[in-house]
């Protein structure tokens, strides 16, 4: 070793020679590390960078990335095809899934919900605030709202939904000068839809009320009428006894319906103009898939549309979409009928009219023989309603065995004709009977053909007379033994040891005098502990605050009548002397209608008044939640009297509550 060091410390170009071969050899190394290359040739498997070099982990780390980059991609590309295939799913499962009650389509053509919310007025409300009446200017009030002074330039009418009643309201002039003030009770269109006439000179008006009213007032231009003429058309078609006689079947991807006898319905067109139409019946109708079943109101005709079909004629005719055949499966007003014509209950009905049921029979098994239980339905305006309640209470009588209805008036709301009016009365009623059930009925002014009480000529000529009225409505052999005054039509029946007097009202919603002296004097003819009930129609004196209601002058005289005949005392009314000291007679209460509110209240003596709200959907019910295709959509009572405990029990079918009483 020391020999060489001493070469190459002795022999300068030796180390020179050296120094040249170490740089080549870590030049190659380099290239080597860096590209897995020597002197330009791709390094051998044994050399310590094959594989494990710059390059190398630089193409590696880019293949890498690039398979990272082709995973994500497929993962992506299958993520898409199963998100499209689980979409897809979706939304057949969703269109599967539609609920019986499949109303969107109807909705969306017939628009009345879409023809506000494009073209409804914006309202800002003020709270707290009211329009003066005097002036039109703005005050200060509690639980009041009020509009600004809403631009209505080159309008000549507006319609307008509103819940209150509001005198508060103002007309102005282009410098928004006060010209007068208005009711919100003008002009009725059809329930709480109201036209407002504007007069030429008004550029502004503004709008006060309730608060919770005015929260869901909404108001539009008279431009919109012809879509709202659509949606208010009517609401219960086909009519209740219709539904009872149609049936539905599949037939593969086919439905069959069968409609064995002639429909009708009754419906209300714009400004109050009520129709009634009679369909055609002893027919079989087949709609392919994709189809829908279509009535023509203005025709009174069934038919068979495609999309296309039914798009082409909704703006321009007054159609209803009644079924739509979705692969087989029916959608729409008819689907409950579907392959099962013994279920005549929706199913939303099911369960709750079973625990109905059970309230009523122990209601019933507590009074064993001492009691008497009924069905009161009264209001039915079955015109705007949505025609359940008939086999509601079939359903009753077949699982409480409770056979009896008494009807409280008002079945119908107008008729464009007299012979409409009467036809409608002796069907409806044959309605009733048909679930099996005896019907007693109360005259209410409805019955009449004159809703607005009017004695103008034109009004009179549609106005049924009593005779014409009672020869409908007191039909059946129910009345063989009912004792009737007939100079008038009262009358009484006993059912077992209760008495129920029924005192009919006249077209204006009054009493006559006559059937209130009848009554009075034949509650000295009581048999001894005999109960005696009451019917009227029409009880109260309308109040805004029904607190402050107070009982008619006429039926007021019946309840003091029945106060005296409590007490076993003389009675004085109209210059006449009753005397019920020798009648022992048991008095339970006084029942009415004609207000569409459950409201109660007592004699002076403490008897019972009750009132009960309207049966009818589409009126107003004195708040009540009424919505469609929910057990809220009618509302009647079961109402059972417990001799023995001196209970009335009145059980809710529909919107409402149970009410207890005492007698």
């Amino acid at each position: 070793m020391s020999e060489a060091i001493e070469i190459v410390n002795s022999e300068p170009e030796v180390i020179e020679l050296a120094v040249d071969f170490d740089s080549e050899v870590s030049a190659r190394d380099a290239e080597a590390w860096a590209v897995g290359k020597r002197g330009g040739v791709d390094v051998s498997e044994d050399d310590p960078t094959y594989h494990n070099n710059s390059k190398y982990y630089s193409e590696f780390a880019e293949s890498e990335a690039q398979e990272a980059i082709d995973t994500i991609r497929t993962a992506a590309e299958e993520i898409k095809d199963d998100s499209i295939v689980a979409i897809n799913q979706a939304a057949e499962e969703a269109r599967e899934s539609i609920p019986s009650d499949y109303t969107q389509l109807s909705d969306d053509v017939t628009g009345l919900k879409s023809a506000l919310e494009r073209t409804s007025i914006p309202l800002v409300l003020v709270n707290n605030s009211y329009v003066k009446n005097t002036d039109g200017g703005f005050a200060n009030y509690n639980g009041w709202k009020r509009t600004d002074k809403i631009d209505v330039a080159g309008v000549s009418q507006l319609i307008y939904y509103t819940p209150t009643k509001s005198d508060y309201n103002a007309f102005y002039d282009d410098q928004k000068t006060f010209i007068s003030a208005f009711s919100l009770l003008a002009g009725k269109l059809n329930g709480n839809y109201r036209v407002l006439e504007v007069p030429s000179t008004a550029k502004y008006i503004a709008l006060s009320g309730v608060a919770s009213d005015m929260d869901n007032t909404i108001l539009f231009p008279v431009s919109t009428l012809p879509m709202i003429q659509k949606s208010l058309a009517f609401s219960g078609f086909p009519h209740e006894g219709s539904y009872r006689a149609i049936t539905v079947e599949t037939h593969g991807t086919d439905i069959e319906v069968y409609i064995p006898q002639g429909l009708y319905a009754d419906g209300v067109r714009y400004f109050g103009n009520y129709t009634y139409k009679s369909f055609p019946g002893q027919q079989t109708i087949t709609i392919p898939d994709g189809s829908y079943l279509v009535a023509d109101m203005d025709n009174a005709t069934l038919s068979v549309m495609t999309f296309s079909q039914l798009q082409s004629v909704i703006n321009t005719a007054w159609v209803q979409v009644l079924l739509y055949n979705n692969k087989g499966k029916p959608l729409g007003k008819l689907a409950e009928l579907s392959n099962n014509v013994g279920e005549r209950l929706f199913r939303y009905y099911q369960s709750y009219l079973l625990n109905k049921a059970n309230t009523i029979n122990t209601l019933k098994t507590a009074y064993g023989l001492n009691g008497f239980s009924f069905v009161f339905i009264s209001d039915e305006h079955h015109q705007q309603s949505a025609g359940q309640s008939p086999k509601l209470i079939q359903y009753i009588r077949e699982n409480t065995n409770i056979d009896r209805i008494i009807n409280g008036g008002d079945i119908y709301t107008y008729h464009n004709t007299k012979a409409e009016a009467y036809k409608d009365i002796c069907e409806y009623i044959s309605l009733l009977k048909s679930t099996g059930c005896g019907v007693w009925s109360a005259i209410g002014n409805h019955e009449y053909n004159n809703p607005s009480g009017s004695s103008s000529q034109e009004a009179l000529t549609k106005t049924l007379s009593i005779d014409e009225v009672v020869s409908c409505l007191y039909s059946g052999e129910e009345y063989d033994s009912c004792v009737f005054n007939s100079v008038d039509y009262s009358y009484y029946k006993d059912f077992g040891n209760l008495r129920v007097f029924f005192l009919p009202c006249n077209y204006a919603s009054g009493i006559y005098l006559a059937p209130v002296r009848w009554i009075l004097e034949q509650f000295q003819n009581v048999p001894n502990g005999y109960k005696v009930m009451v019917v009227s129609h029409v009880i109260i004196e309308w109040q805004e605050d029904i607190t402050q209601a107070t009982m008619i002058p006429r039926v007021k005289a019946i309840a003091d009548g029945l106060d005296a005949l409590k007490t076993k005392q003389t009675f004085q009314f109209d210059n006449r002397t009753y005397d019920y000291a020798n009648t022992n007679a048991d008095p339970v209460c006084l029942i009415g209608g004609h207000a569409h509110i459950d409201h109660a209240m007592s004699t002076d003596g403490g008897i019972p008044v009750i009132i009960t709200t309207c049966d009818s959907t589409g009126q107003d019910s004195g708040g009540l939640d009424r919505t469609l295709y929910t057990v809220t959509e009618q509302a009647f009572d079961v109402i059972t009297i417990n001799y023995s405990t001196r209970k009335i029990n009145c059980t809710r079918i529909g919107a409402g509550n149970d009410r207890e009483f005492s007698f």
